[in-house]
């Protein structure tokens, strides 16, 4: 099979004919009560509307969600990042397994990008292959105009530190130190003053001012993952990647963290790539990628949990009927 191909040309024309667009490591449902999303869209609100002025008057009306704000469409910039022929294969013979197999993607500047897909699909892999903090078996991978495969170890280090910010499931806060002190790590680490306007800028958004000295230990799950998003937005990065950075969280704190992240793409124009099994989650987001058994298979864009849903439904039935077929012909 023809390794999947996603690019910023290929999206414009999905863009024009619809938001559904099908085509041909280590932290991967009962879904969650859904959090209230601000990007609901217009019209299925309207449609709740409907429904409850349809309703006998002897059962209670139910309430409306809370619709979306009309968005205008995100012009397609270049990439933030990207990779080309992707491949990544774990072990060798009979123990080898493929966990990323020739996918070549565009992550565009100033869009949130999803990926998803079952367990063992390759999406973390993706990520991790793509912020460099993994090497690839194939393929090259780009951060900006950089291809990080022909860095030395020390330029790759301070390209990580300089351009990419990080958000994971597990905060990866250091305990000894203070709120302020873990979001100004990196770039103290460079040897710089963080910009201070900025500085403001971000403690104001994630709502952490009165927190600044308190301890990891101090601070509850909620408030420790805005403090690892502060740090990744603080030293102005050119992309972040986020794995699960809900994952841990309960669903209120987990749609704060998602509408930060959601603002710090309207209102600062920052890339971000999210890993997530999240339907919810996915919903906050641009775009959502689909793996599955190391190729991209499908895409969203605009995406609401319910078409989340059905995708990964569908998904899952394309995968273990591939792998039926795999298993009875031998291959």
């Amino acid at each position: 099979m023809r390794p999947a191909t996603v690019g910023c040309m290929g999206l414009f024309q999905r863009r024009s004919q619809g938001r559904h667009a099908r085509g041909n490591t280590p932290v991967d449902p009962v879904v969650p009560p859904r959090p209230v999303n601000p990007r609901e869209r217009a019209g299925d609100a309207q449609a709740v509307d409907a429904k409850a002025v349809a309703t006998p008057a002897t059962q209670p009306a139910q309430p409306a969600q809370p619709a979306r704000p009309p968005r205008q469409p995100r012009p397609i910039g270049p990439a933030a990042a990207a990779t080309r022929d992707l491949t990544k294969i774990y072990g060798q013979g009979d123990a080898e397994v493929r966990a990323l197999d020739g996918v070549s993607i565009d992550f565009e500047q100033g869009r949130f990008t999803a990926v998803m897909g079952p367990s063992g699909s390759g999406k973390s892999t993706l990520m991790h292959c793509a912020a460099g903090l993994d090497a690839p078996t194939a393929g090259e991978v780009r951060i900006g105009d950089v291809e990080i495969g022909a860095l030395k170890d020390k330029d790759l280090t301070e390209l990580r530190r300089d351009r990419v910010g990080f958000i994971f499931q597990a905060f990866n806060l250091i305990p000894t130190l203070t709120a302020h002190e873990n979001i100004t790590l990196p770039v103290a680490i460079a040897g710089r003053q963080p910009d201070q306007e900025w500085y403001d800028t971000v403690i104001d958004t994630v709502g952490l001012r009165d927190r600044l000295e308190h301890k990891p230990s101090e601070l509850s799950g909620g408030q420790q993952q805005r403090v690892a998003c502060a740090r990744a937005l603080v030293s102005k990065p050119q992309i972040i990647f986020a794995d699960e950075p809900t994952g841990n969280l309960d669903s209120t704190s987990g749609a704060e963290v998602l509408g930060f992240l959601r603002r710090s793409v309207d209102e600062f124009e920052q890339t971000i790539v999210m890993v997530t099994h999240d339907a919810v989650a996915a919903s906050y987001t641009d775009r959502v990628v689909f793996l599955a058994d190391g190729q991209i298979v499908d895409e969203l864009l605009e995406p609401t949990r319910e078409e989340v849903l059905r995708t990964m439904a569908h998904l899952d039935e394309t995968v273990r009927a591939r792998r039926v077929g795999a298993t009875a012909t031998g291959v």
